[in-house]
């Protein structure tokens, strides 16, 4: 997914696992391009915020990569994740998100 979000913005976005899939980890990278963006990342809640995530990647200034890592212990992997990514100011981003298998590993990238 490649965005421009402007000041107070904030992009949801749902990710989901077939059942019958067996992932041993999966990461959710934020690049930002330009500005700061922040990502946040839950099972359960559809719109997670800093309040209400499994995990958050939050970097002060002009950090380009944010990285969540869902893996061993957060079983099962397969299903829904819901991801916001929110930003302060204008910001350029990509999110991508990248599904590691035992035998492959897929990426995969929406552009909007």
């Amino acid at each position: 997914l490649f965005h421009d979000s402007y000041m107070g913005n904030t992009v949801n976005v749902k990710f989901s696992i077939p059942e019958d899939d067996d992932p041993l980890s999966v990461l959710f990278i934020l690049t930002s391009l330009n500005g700061d963006s922040d990502l946040y990342s839950s099972r359960t809640q559809e719109r997670p915020d800093a309040s209400n995530s499994d995990y958050s990647s939050v970097l002060d200034g002009e950090s380009f990569k944010d990285v969540i890592q869902y893996a061993e212990g957060d079983e099962p992997l397969t299903g829904v994740y819901y991801l916001t990514v929110t930003s302060k100011a204008y910001s350029r981003f990509s999110l991508l998100a990248k599904v590691h298998r035992e035998e492959q590993e897929d990426s995969h990238q929406r552009t909007a």
